[in-house]
């Protein structure tokens, strides 16, 4: 089951090159889709973007957990709004009120008192996030093997009364997960406080696998990328039958042996009617209880009964990168 995705949309503007440009293509020249034209435009625009020694970003993150949806959940869907630029090695970020300059992998951060170096941190106490480099992206890009490279989709389009190619670039298996580990794109993750701790049944952690869609709006004139948008897909086969819902605990809504055992932490001391929970909770013989920190609880975590697998479609984490307003 696919449990996150990340959509990631980006408008990048390249202020300057570290060596010239190539040379400009003819206009409206788009090339076809999964030809050697396409690949070409491809790593054409790897190539300058790598090369632009300074310029500037905006990035707009999405996060959407599958099994969080229609849940009504505080938390699941998030969205992230990112301002910045780079100059060489240096990148500095803008996030609401909070400012950063990031270089050499270190990291220092406007604070009431100052500029501070943290590590992930801002000034506001929030954590540091995603924070684009352009010439590891595109660089990234540029590694993949040939055959990964290779541009399934093309479409004509304009940015700034710019003509460009969209090229769509989807990646899987490994070149999927090494980019999506790389730190190029937005991390997908599970459930924030979730923690899952050991193997199955003592095993080893099942590997999570990605799926990657890149579509780069590259100017046909010069080969700057204008527009990114990424969607980085996770699957994590330790969440596969994990369900969440919101419930009055007097009162579940759970059909009797639909768990072999519950666990509790620190809240049935909230519970109002304990009993009627309690009854809730166990009204079958086959689910145990017992007695833990004077909660009524077992030492297992709540697992569905049978060992089936549904997947589910979920919607990607978007990457958006855009050109910010001259203003």
């Amino acid at each position: 089951m696919r449990i996150q995705a990340l959509p990631l949309f980006c408008l990048l503007t390249a202020t300057a090159w570290s060596q010239d440009p190539a040379p400009t293509a003819k206009p409206n020249s788009v090339p076809e889709a999964r030809s050697d034209a396409a690949t070409a435009l491809l790593m054409r625009a790897c190539t300058t973007m790598t090369a632009a020694t300074s310029g500037s970003f905006a990035t707009d993150i999405e996060s959407d957990l599958a099994m969080m949806r229609g849940q009504d959940f505080p938390f699941g869907d998030d969205s992230t709004q990112v301002k910045g630029g780079w100059d060489q090695e240096q990148r500095w970020v803008t996030v609401g009120d909070d400012k950063a300059i990031l270089r050499g992998g270190r990291m220092i951060v406007e604070t009431d008192s100052g500029w501070k170096l943290r590590k992930d941190q801002l000034g506001s106490g929030a954590p540091l996030p995603f924070a684009l480099s352009p010439r590891l992206l595109f660089s990234q890009i540029a590694e993949l093997p040939q055959n990964a490279r290779q541009v399934v989709h093309v479409e004509a389009g304009k940015v700034l009364e710019r003509d460009v190619a969209i090229l769509t670039v989807r990646l899987q298996g490994d070149e999927a997960r090494d980019l999506a580990l790389s730190g190029a794109l937005p991390a997908a993750g599970g459930p924030g406080g979730f923690v899952m701790i050991g193997g199955m049944l003592g095993g080893e952690m099942p590997e999570k696998k990605y799926e990657i869609d890149l579509a780069l709006f590259t100017a046909l004139d010069s080969g700057e990328v204008l527009r990114l948008r990424a969607k980085v897909y996770e699957e994590d086969p330790m969440m596969a039958n994990v369900r969440f819902a919101i419930a009055n605990a007097e009162c579940l809504p759970f059909e009797d042996g639909s768990f072999d055992c519950v666990t509790i932490g620190f809240g049935l001391r909230n519970v109002t009617d304990k009993p009627a929970a309690l009854a809730s909770i166990a009204p079958a013989p086959n689910t145990s209880t017992g007695t833990y920190n004077g909660n009524t609880s077992n030492a297992m975590s709540p697992l569905p009964r049978s060992p089936s697998v549904n997947a589910a479609p979920i919607a990607p984490i978007r990457l958006n990168v855009g050109v910010p307003s001259s203003s």
